[in-house]
């Protein structure tokens, strides 16, 4: 897909209700707020290393997101627990 072929204004909005969405989300279940919020920023890092693979981004900058996907991930092991910081 192509920057030119896209409604921009509307891919912002789509964007702006789904992090809305997940804010919510995230706030009624305190129990696992931060689970739901640590998912959302990997989420959120592996969708740019999606826009730079269908970009056809140079292989420096497919390092960078994959270090972006790696850093929001904390290197934890997909079922290691996230802790709590603050209450």
């Amino acid at each position: 897909m192509h920057v030119e072929s896209m409604n921009v204004p509307l891919v912002l909005l789509k964007g702006a209700l789904a992090g809305a969405a997940v804010a919510v989300v995230a706030r009624r279940s305190r129990q696992h707020a931060v689970e739901i919020l640590a998912a959302a920023l990997v989420l959120a890092a592996l969708i740019y290393l999606g826009f730079a693979i269908l970009a056809k981004a140079s292989l420096g900058w497919l390092i960078v997101e994959s270090l972006g996907v790696a850093l929001w991930n904390g290197g934890r092991r997909p079922d290691a627990p996230v802790t709590e910081v603050a209450s």
